[in-house]
């Protein structure tokens, strides 16, 4: 482990707390740009030899884990290998919907309830949509909210992607904008669903299409957030990527895009062997399939646990990782349980990151 868990908890919490505990590390850094309201999204420098890669992290919001892994690789970063560490690539959707709120209507708000939303929407908004699903401008982005009773609430930024997709009376209203949605119950565990990682943001583009921060790496016109870190890895071209992200249930798989390289293969099956050694599951093709809604024939099983997309019937999304992939970049994208408590999932990502970076040292150059 590189930091025990009470260093890697130094950073949840608000977006500034998150800069502040990295800027005690003494790394060298760049404001690699600012998302809207002004808050700059940072890149860090770690290493000193060893072929160049990227660590990302901090896409949704609600994937806490990942930004704390993020910090404990920056705490002691593997030797053999150099790069820079993006651990929070959303800041404005990771601090959360009440923050978010608060810098729409320009001062401190209250907000407990669904009912509180539909009331500051109601007074100081647009709204789009009153009711038990509550949809709003404020300022320059948008406010998505249900009733606390609402069965959306089980996954709220999957459902609330779904309804916007299918209502186009709603979506041609949001056009360019960004979506914010409270957290889900169930996957902020400890946390209250209007602070920091929370839902995980959401965009709809010029065209109204519906995505969010891991998305739009192929637009033309991507959010900023999007086109910051496309033009930042396209200035270090990556060797290798590590994108840490958390999923469905309880359990972990990886999405790998690594060719025909044999050390690509062997930093995957590291990755998840670590984290099988540790007595925790790997999700099957069949339990990965049924989550994301296709059938078992649009993945590729590389290796128990370890996926990538069947090009013969699906094209991969444009996230991060295809986009660094065509540079040649071996790309690894965590999927960890968010179902699972936090130090739990803390502990498995950083175990199966560091497995990864170890194999990479292989690497040449």
């Amino acid at each position: 482990m590189g930091a025990p868990l009470v260093q890697m908890r130094q950073v949840l919490g608000p977006y500034e707390q998150v800069v502040a505990a990295f800027s005690r590390l003494g790394l060298p850094s760049r404001r690699i740009g600012t998302a809207p309201y002004g808050l700059d999204i940072y890149a860090y420098r770690v290493g000193e030899a060893g072929p160049t890669g990227m660590v990302t992290a901090g896409a949704h919001a609600e994937e806490v884990a990942g930004v704390a892994t993020a910090y404990s690789l920056a705490a002691r970063f593997q030797p053999g290998l150099q790069g820079w560490i993006v651990p929070c690539r959303d800041p404005l959707g990771w601090d959360g919907f009440r923050r978010n709120l608060a810098r729409a209507v320009g001062r401190p708000v209250r907000i407990r309830s669904h009912h509180d939303v539909v009331e500051l929407i109601k007074r100081e908004g647009e709204p789009i949509l009153l009711g038990d699903v509550t949809v709003g401008i404020i300022d320059q982005v948008a406010f998505f909210s249900l009733a606390d009773s609402h069965p959306g609430n089980d996954d709220t930024g999957v459902f609330a992607h779904a309804f916007l997709s299918e209502r186009d009376d709603v979506r041609e209203r949001l056009l360019g904008k960004r979506v914010f949605v409270p957290g889900s119950p169930k996957l902020t565990q400890e946390r209250d669903v209007y602070d920091w990682g929370g839902g995980p943001t959401i965009y709809v583009d010029a065209d109204g299409r519906v995505g969010n921060f891991n998305r739009f790496f192929a637009a033309e016109n991507p959010p900023v957030e999007v086109q910051i870190l496309r033009a930042f890895a396209d200035e270090v071209r990556p060797r290798w990527t590590l994108d840490l992200h958390e999923g469905f249930g309880a359990s972990y798989c990886l999405y790998a895009l690594v060719g025909e390289s044999s050390v690509g293969k062997d930093a995957a099956k590291a990755m998840v062997d670590a984290v099988s050694g540790r007595g925790y599951p790997i999700q099957s093709l069949k339990e990965l399939a049924a989550y994301v809604g296709m059938d078992e024939s649009a993945f590729e099983e590389i290796y128990p646990g370890v996926y990538q997309a069947n090009r013969r019937v699906r094209r991969p999304p444009d996230a991060f990782c295809p986009y660094v992939g065509q540079m040649g970049s071996l790309c690894f994208t965590t999927e960890m349980g968010m179902e699972s408590p936090l130090d739990v999932r803390m502990e498995i990502l950083e175990v199966s990151a560091r497995a990864c970076l170890e194999v990479l040292t292989r690497l040449e150059g």
